[in-house]
């Protein structure tokens, strides 16, 4: 059993990422987070306690960092416009109840948050570590 879920997804969007992350987060009582971005072009995070340990949303646009260089969501492959990760971290060894609240919040990550973002050209990518 692995000691965290994660998923991420590179796409391209109609909206901006300002409009992204001024809407709420459709998931939980959530907003978006600007951070720091040396190493990222725009880049937002929501760092929350969940039932079952904290999860972490991070949304990253393609663009130049503040260090000479280019930051392309969806990494390897075909770039995409934006990248956005959801990842789950229990507090405590797994078990199936974490596999349980993962799937719900896998489901609504696809089912509610990927459309909030316009999301299209959707695809697999790697994960977002910021």
């Amino acid at each position: 059993m692995p000691s965290h879920f994660h998923l991420a997804i590179a796409f391209n969007s109609d909206l901006s990422f300002r409009e992204m992350i001024a809407r709420p987060i459709p998931m939980g009582p959530w907003k978006w987070h600007e951070r720091d971005k040396a190493w990222y072009y725009n880049l937002a995070s929501i760092r929350e306690k969940f039932a079952s340990g904290r999860i972490t949303l991070h949304l990253i646009e393609s663009g130049p960092n503040e260090v000479g260089g280019n930051v392309y969501a969806g990494g390897r492959g075909e770039a995409r416009q934006f990248a956005v990760s959801l990842s789950l971290m229990p507090d405590g060894p797994m078990d199936s109840n974490d596999e349980t609240e993962w799937e719900k919040l896998r489901s609504a990550f696809l089912e509610s948050l990927l459309p909030a973002l316009g999301a299209k050209d959707i695809r697999e990518t790697d994960s977002i570590d910021a």
